[in-house]
This record gives C-alpha cells, sequence and structure tokens, in this order.
C-alpha cells in the first residue's frame, strides 16, 4: 500500500490535501481533475452542438451558451497541458531539491496560472447566469437535461479543482522553506 492510499484511508479529504506531499497532490488533481476534463469536455461540446440545432430557435440563450463553453473548452485545453508538462514538473523538482531558483520559477507559473483559473471561473459563472441556474424549459429534451446536468457538474469539479490548486497546492508552494 503506498502513502496516497495510507493517507486517504485514515484521513478527511481536508486534511489529506494539507498532509499530502506536493506530488501526491498533483498526481490526484491531474488523476482526478484533469482526467475528467479530458473525458467531459468533448461529450458536453457534442451535447451543446446537438441541443443548439435542436432548440437554438426557440432558445437563442444556447448561442450564447455555445459561445461561452467554446471559449472555456479551448482556455482548459491550453491550461492543463501548462500545468501538467510545465507547472506540475517544477513544483515536483522544488519538492525534491528546493533552491531559491526553483521556488522563484514556480512562483512565476503560478501567478500566471492563478489569471487563468480566474478567466475559467468568470466563463462558468456566465453559463450559470446566461441558463438561468441551469433552469430547464418546459419540454426540453433529454441531451438538453444531459448537457444542463454536465455543465452543472463541470463547474462543480472545476470548483474543486481550482479549490486544490489556488487555496491548497499553491500556498504550501509558496511557503516552502528553502
Amino acid at each position: 500500500m503506498n502513502n496516497t492510499n495510507i493517507i486517504s484511508s485514515t484521513a478527511s479529504p481536508e486534511q489529506w490535501y494539507m498532509e499530502a506531499t506536493f506530488s501526491e497532490l498533483i498526481d490526484h488533481i491531474v488523476k482526478v481533475h484533469h482526467g475528467y476534463l479530458y473525458t467531459t469536455l468533448p461529450e458536453i461540446a457534442q451535447n451543446i452542438f446537438e441541443i443548439v440545432q435542436e432548440h437554438g430557435t426557440q432558445h437563442p440563450e444556447l448561442i450564447k451558451v455555445r459561445k461561452l463553453f467554446t471559449k472555456v473548452h479551448k482556455e482548459l485545453l491550453i491550461h492543463l497541458p501548462k500545468e501538467e508538462m510545465d507547472m506540475f514538473p517544477a513544483i515536483k523538482k522544488l519538492e525534491q531539491e528546493p533552491t531559491i531558483l526553483k521556488l522563484q520559477q514556480s512562483l512565476r507559473m503560478i501567478e500566471a496560472l492563478e489569471d487563468e483559473h480566474e478567466s475559467s471561473d468568470d466563463i462558468l459563472k456566465q453559463i450559470r447566469a446566461v441558463t438561468d441556474d441551469y433552469s430547464l424549459p418546459e419540454g426540453a429534451s433529454t441531451t438538453f437535461r444531459l448537457t444542463y446536468q454536465k455543465l452543472q457538474e463541470l463547474e462543480s469539479d472545476m470548483i474543486q479543482h481550482i479549490y486544490l490548486e489556488d487555496q491548497v497546492l499553491f500556498p504550501r508552494v509558496m511557503n516552502t522553506e528553502i
């Protein structure tokens, strides 16, 4: 049994987040949250395309939802690889061998990526507003219902994902002692 399993089996999620190593926390974020996004974003995109085709004339707000979703989807497809290929490896190197240079490099990346988190969060809030808190119109099709449900799930996952990075991982990195 590895250390991650020991911690997660004996601690609350909040406690585990604070006790996990940077590497364990990063691996969790990539596996759980990035994995979710890579699977779910294309599904939602396809569903939005379908409901715009079917209901776009009667529900013009769907055109706005499509534009907003396309924007956040594109942003995330750029953002996630930056984390996975640049920032997360830099933080893992900092954890293995803390130096002022590695800390400064990590902090620069964190600052840039936090702005991207804010942008994604803002777009998801706009989608919530445009959909009137995901209120379904009378007679909504199964795909319409599924799309709004998946958009809500996406927003919920992104809230947790951003929290883990901005409120747990990044502050811990910033407080790394050299």
